[in-house]
């Protein structure tokens, strides 16, 4: 899953929401105008403010409607038509919900104008806003490349010909074809994604046998690529279906953290992260203390050099657990005497002697 993807999709339910509340706005206002005069009733003495509050309190329900109906999925491609049915579905449904609770209740307001009115108007204008989107997000995957797909086709059947000529001539579809080779060895894949990089393989060649397409699905899932394959002998209990080019086609998902559940984690790590810091302040404070009182040569925070996804560079900030004068770092002017214990630790105790418990 792309960042880009990840941030349209995730800015459509503010989006969606902002223009719930605009339609509600809208017809509140069209209500008093002069446009309509002589067709609504006179009357209506609800004040914008009240009104409003009850459309923020309302809002969500249209939101919810629209998440059951799976009109937030990441990387889901509808057609504008599709697009607009979904849309409709959710707000009649949400508009069905509402009416019965003004009918329980008539204490809100019971202007049917206004009503029907916002109906419309929050069809219109959250199908406007998502092609909106929909459009710019496309510009920006033909102009600017933003959000490409890196695909690598294994096959040279007709299937995977038509599909390579599809990716090829139309790019508003996300791809870019870096290969197309005629077997999954993992030696050549490892030396196209290094040198070209590759974020999706797509299989047709009916001819792999069980075991090729395990260890090649198996380097996908540790390499953290999109596996796909025309159907053949492979089973799974983890896949979606879907139809490409009128031919079915079966999608891996070898890990939940994509989508949206790559974004609930990140929220969740950001919101659980500052509890917990809040939290422990008093106890990381007394720890600080002790370390500096314990050493004082060294910083009280060190930092680490590690690997993380796609072989991406990043450092950890840790408390000091060792002396300074024995860490392995370029800040410290005892190095060599450090290098040399370190040295001097693996050759006593790097093998173990005797049996294991």
């Amino acid at each position: 899953m792309k960042r880009s993807e990840i941030f349209f999709s995730s800015i459509q339910v503010p989006v969606d929401f902002s223009m719930i509340l605009l339609a509600a706005a809208t017809a509140y206002f069209l209500r008093g105008s002069s446009i309509f005069h002589g067709y609504v009733s006179p009357v209506f003495n609800l004040r914008f403010q009240d009104y409003l509050n009850f459309a923020l309190m309302v809002a969500p329900l249209f939101i919810l409607i629209l998440a059951i109906e799976g009109m937030y999925r990441m990387r889901v491609t509808r057609r504008p038509l599709q697009e607009a049915y979904g849309v409709m579905k959710s707000i009649t449904f949400g508009l069905i919900i509402l009416i019965i609770a003004v009918f329980l209740n008539r204490e809100w307001f019971s202007s049917r104008f206004v009503i029907i009115m916002g109906w419309l108007l929050a069809i219109f204008y959250v199908v406007l806003a998502r092609l909106i989107i929909q459009r710019v997000q496309k510009w920006l995957l033909v102009h600017k490349n933003i959000g490409m797909h890196r695909v690598l086709l294994i096959g040279f059947n007709d299937k995977m010909r038509n599909m390579r000529s599809l990716l090829i001539k139309d790019k508003s579809l996300g791809y870019r074809v870096v290969d197309q080779i005629a077997d999954a060895s993992i030696t050549h894949i490892k030396e196209i994604r290094e040198w070209k990089g590759i974020d999706e393989i797509i299989i047709g060649d009916p001819s792999m046998t069980d075991d090729e397409q395990a260890k090649l699905f198996d380097y996908c899932q540790i390499n953290n690529i999109l596996y796909r394959y025309f159907p053949t002998s492979l089973q799974t209990t983890r896949f979606t279906l879907q139809i490409w080019h009128g031919e079915p086609i079966i999608e891996f998902q070898h890990t939940p953290l994509d989508g949206w559940g790559r974004v609930l984690k990140r929220t969740y790590d950001i919101i659980a992260g500052f509890i917990l810091t809040v939290l422990f302040s008093p106890f990381m404070l007394v720890v600080a203390l002790l370390i500096k009182l314990e050493d004082p040569e060294g910083p009280i925070i060190y930092k680490n050099e590690r690997i993380g996804e796609n072989g991406k560079k990043f450092f950890v900030y840790k408390f000091r657990y060792m002396l300074w004068k024995y860490c392995i770092t370029p800040e410290n002017k005892h190095l060599e005497e450090a290098m040399e214990y370190e040295k001097n630790l693996i050759l006593e105790r790097n093998t173990r002697e005797g049996g294991i418990l």
